[in-house]
């Protein structure tokens, strides 16, 4: 997230962890109208029917 985002990333040892080192950092927006929610929906309605399709299984 660091390198492709440029989320202020900082590694914290002491909370075995990352954190942010900006607390009004928020990560980008995806941006989608609402017929391509929509496509998405509906795909993955279809797609849920379809148990053990050759599709189904590669999207798992």
């Amino acid at each position: 997230m660091r390198d492709r985002f440029g989320t202020p990333l900082e590694f914290n040892a002491s909370r075995r962890g990352y954190c942010y080192t900006d607390a009004g950092y928020e990560l980008p927006r995806l941006f989608a109208s609402e017929e391509e929610i929509l496509a998405v929906l509906m795909a993955q309605h279809q797609l849920s029917k379809n148990d053990g399709g050759l599709i189904s299984m590669n999207l798992e």
